[in-house]
C-alpha cells in the first residue's frame, strides 16, 4: 500500500525575534530526573513596574520545577508573602484536586542558568507546595512551577535515554 504525503505550507514568525538564543542542559542520574523531575534555580522579585528610586531589592532564590501539566506558572503562596509580591487578584486554578481560586501575584523572575534571562512584571497564580523558608535548594525544596505560559516561550527536549534535559529560549 503507498503511503500519501501531504504537503503542508508553514509559515513560522517569531516576534519579536530573540537577539541570542540560549541552550541550557541540565543533567541528573535517571532516578533523580524521573523522581524530581526538570529543576533549576529561579531569582524571585518585587516587579519592576512597582518598585520606586531608590528602593533595595534583593531576590530570592529557590528551586523552580518545570511543571508541562500546569497551565500558569504558580509560586508558594507563603513565598509569595514573605518576599512581599504584590497580589493582582484571583484565578481559577484547575488541579488534579479539582477548580481551585487561588491568589495571582506580579512578580519578575530571573533565570541565573539561562544567561540572567529576565521576565518583567508577570502575573503568576499561587498554590501550596512543599517550600520552607529555612531549607536549601534540595530537589524537596520547590518554591515555583514553571507553567506552560512561561514555557510557551521555550523549547524543551527531555531525552529519556541520556537522563537529560535540553532548554532553549
Amino acid at each position: 500500500m503507498p503511503i500519501s504525503r501531504i504537503d503542508y505550507p508553514l509559515q513560522m514568525r517569531i516576534d519579536p525575534k530573540p537577539s541570542n538564543p540560549l541552550r541550557i542542559l541540565v543533567k541528573k542520574s535517571p532516578q533523580m530526573l524521573m523522581k524530581f523531575g526538570a529543576q533549576m534555580p529561579v531569582a524571585i522579585s518585587i516587579p519592576s513596574a512597582v518598585r520606586t528610586d531608590g528602593m533595595s531589592v534583593k531576590p530570592k532564590i529557590v528551586l523552580g520545577c518545570i511543571d508541562t501539566g500546569a497551565s500558569l506558572t504558580s509560586i508558594d503562596i507563603n513565598l509569595a508573602t514573605e518576599i512581599g509580591l504584590p497580589m493582582t487578584g484571583y484565578s481559577e486554578a484547575y488541579t488534579a484536586s479539582g477548580r481551585q481560586k487561588a491568589p495571582t501575584f506580579a512578580v519578575d523572575l530571573l533565570f541565573p542558568t539561562l544567561e540572567q534571562r529576565l521576565y518583567k512584571n508577570l502575573n503568576i497564580c499561587s498554590c501550596t507546595l512543599p517550600y520552607k523558608v529555612d531549607q536549601d535548594m534540595s530537589p524537596h525544596n520547590i518554591g515555583i512551577l514553571l507553567g506552560r505560559d512561561l514555557l510557551a516561550g521555550w523549547i524543551m527536549i527531555w531525552d529519556g535515554a541520556t537522563s537529560s534535559v535540553t532548554v532553549s529560549c
